[in-house]
Order: structure tokens, then C-alpha cells, then sequence
């Protein structure tokens, strides 16, 4: 369908209909016949459809798409399509933007948007053993797999499950949804990055002795991105944290002194939101550092965050429009976070320069 979406894309109308059509009606109607076609020809088929436009940068415009959808799926059920054909309705991310982003809600449907499956009625697959399971077998494993951790890697061994009747047994991280998946999975076996995991207990962090470090790093780490492009981009300074919270203990740090062995501190995880100047942007990032227990440092009260155990483990994720911002480097890799210094006060250029 790619080929498809480059062209319907070229004559759309204000971003979200074609020949006088919503977008994806036009896709629907071309799937319709798509199944049609594959089923008169008793051939498998695997159909990929991107349409993502309508509710993109407007959350309550999503409303418009129910209509469409609810008549593709009456239509697909009079005809008797869905007997042998699997259907997933997913979203390839949440939202991104605006204050939703900012509250807990906003935080997990952006690492977890939600994917919807609809089982063909009739299936027919083997378990790891190789015993034949039937229809029913397959939809309790299925109902019971939804309150376990999965990830995409999940779907596409799920895909090679009913394409070749056996689960598969090469995938490092996928485990079909027609297998029991374990209660104890963790991200780092269903391959899910440490940004997107929400497993495990966050608290939220309010001590400065830790926050001022973190922030710090945080902004030296967006300015050492954007030294590459400082003719053009000014120079990022804090204005705020936003958020923060730490992870309960990773893993201990040792240290052996007179040959034996004591806890130098704890590895954790720290999630960090802050705003920064000139642009008034927000970021989140996530971070790994050692605290220190106290005695390691005998100016401070309580534990403390090693400078130097401090590293940058997620990607960069700006929380509001920036477009506007950074033309002066548009697509480039620090579009994100650049702030134009054309966009700045002579006397602050002057300052800066």
C-alpha cells in the first residue's frame, strides 16, 4: 500500500480527505477488494495499511474515523470475510504532544498504545509440542496473554505462527500470542528499550542534591548534540524541572578495600522532564547513575548521585512543537531541540555570540 500512500498523500485536501472522501475510506474500500480478490483466489495474503492522518494532530478529531471503520467491518462480516482472516487495528504510538503528554495517563499511553485483534474464526494451530489446538484452545491463550508483557517482536512471531502452523523457535525476543507468554517476563526479554518499559516502581524525586546533577547533565548533553550546529543554534540553558522520579535499586556497586568487599552504592534509574530556555521546550530523557551512600562523601547528609556514574539510556523526546523553532537545521538530527539563534533578541544574540 505504500505505493498507494504517496500518491493519495499528494492530493489530499486540509490533511485529511481525498477525491472528497475521508483517506481512509479509500483504503477500506481498496482492502474490500483486496479480501475479495485473495479469497476467490484461495490465496494467502498480508495487507499493511498506514492511516494515521486524521487524528494525528487533533486527539478529539478520532471521533470521525468510527463511521468508516463501523461500516468497513459491517460489510467485511456480511460477506463472510472475517471466517479466515486475522485483523489488527493498532496505533503506532501515543500522543506526543500538549498537556495530556504531561500527566500519568499521557506517560503510559505514550510507551503503550493500545493494538486491537480481531481471531479469525476459524484456527487451527500446533503448541510447542506440536499438538493441534482448535479455536477455542487458541482464544483462551490469546485472552490470557492480554494481561501479560508483550511487545511488537510478539505480533510478528504471532504472524509466523499462523503462516507456517507451528510456533516459531529462531525469534530472540517474539513469542506467539498463541503460546502462554510467562507472569514473570521482563522488558529486557520481550525486547523493549529501558525508555518504553513501565515495569517496576518509580518514586517520585524531589531532593535538589540529586535533581541539580541530573538537570545538569541533561543540559550539557543537549548542548554537546547541538555543537555541531552552534552557528546556527543557540546555546540551551535550564529553566525548570518538570518531573522526576528514581527507580528503586538496579543492582548493588561494589568496591573491595583490604581485600574485602563492601556496597559502594545502587544503580538507579531516573526520569527526568525539564524545560529549557530560550525555548521554553520540554524534554524527557532517562537516566542511569550511582548513589553513594553518605560516608563516601562527608560534606553530605544522605545519599548522593555520583557526577561521573551518570549516562544518557533513552533517546531524546521533546513534548511540544518545535518546528517553528528550528527551521534554521530542519531535518537534521537535532531538529527537536535546536532554538533558532535568529529567533533571539539582538542583545541576546550579541550576549551569546
Amino acid at each position: 500500500m505504500r505505493p498507494v500512500n504517496i500518491l493519495v498523500y499528494k492530493d489530499m485536501k486540509n490533511g485529511y480527505c481525498y477525491k472528497d472522501r475521508l483517506e481512509m475510506e479509500l483504503y477500506y474500500d481498496f482492502l474490500l477488494d483486496q479480501m475479495r480478490a485473495f479469497r476467490e483466489r484461495k490465496s494467502r495474503f498480508l495487507t499493511f495499511i498506514h492511516m494515521g492522518a486524521i487524528s494525528h494532530d487533533h486527539f478529539n478529531y478520532a471521533q470521525y474515523a468510527d463511521g468508516p471503520m463501523t461500516r468497513f467491518m459491517r460489510r467485511i462480516f456480511a460477506e463472510h470475510l472475517h471466517n479466515d482472516t486475522l485483523i489488527i487495528f493498532y496505533s503506532d504510538h501515543g500522543i506526543r504532544f500538549g498537556k495530556i503528554v504531561q500527566t500519568d495517563s499521557g506517560f503510559q499511553e505514550s510507551r503503550m498504545p493500545f493494538m486491537f485483534f480481531r481471531l479469525p474464526q476459524m484456527m487451527r494451530l500446533k503448541d510447542e509440542r506440536g499438538r493441534w489446538q482448535d479455536s477455542e484452545q487458541l482464544r483462551a491463550i490469546f485472552r490470557l496473554n492480554t494481561r501479560r508483557l508483550t511487545s511488537q517482536f510478539d505480533v510478528h512471531a504471532t504472524l509466523r505462527h499462523l503462516l507456517d502452523e507451528e510456533p516459531p523457535r529462531d525469534e530472540k525476543y517474539g513469542h506467539s500470542l498463541f503460546s502462554p507468554i510467562p507472569l514473570n517476563r521482563t522488558c529486557e526479554q520481550a525486547g523493549i528499550p529501558d525508555e518504553y518499559c513501565t515495569c517496576g516502581p518509580f518514586s517520585v524525586l524531589k531532593e535538589q542534591k540529586i535533581l541539580k546533577p541530573l538537570s545538569g547533565y541533561m543540559v550539557d548533553y543537549l548542548n554537546g548534540r547541538l555543537k555541531p550546529f552552534k552557528a546556527k543554534c543557540a546555546e540551551l540553558s535550564l529553566d525548570t524541572v518538570l518531573k522526576a522520579k528514581m527507580s528503586g535499586e538496579l543492582a548493588p556497586v561494589k568496591s573491595s578495600k583490604s581485600g574485602g568487599t563492601s556496597t559502594a552504592g545502587s544503580r538507579r534509574r531516573f526520569f527526568m522532564r525539564i524545560r529549557l530556555k530560550p525555548s521554553k521546550g520540554s524534554v524527557e530523557m532517562l537516566l542511569q547513575g550511582t548513589l553513594r551512600p553518605a560516608k563516601a562523601n562527608k560534606s553530605s547528609s544522605g545519599s548522593w548521585l555520583d557526577p561521573s556514574s551518570i549516562s544518557v539510556i533513552s533517546s531524546i523526546i521533546r513534548l511540544d512543537r518545535y518546528n517553528e523553532q528550528s527551521r534554521c537545521v530542519a531535518n537534521t538530527r537535532v531538529e527537536s531541540i535546536c532554538y533558532c539563534r535568529s529567533l533571539l533578541a539582538p542583545a541576546a544574540v550579541k550576549k551569546d555570540g
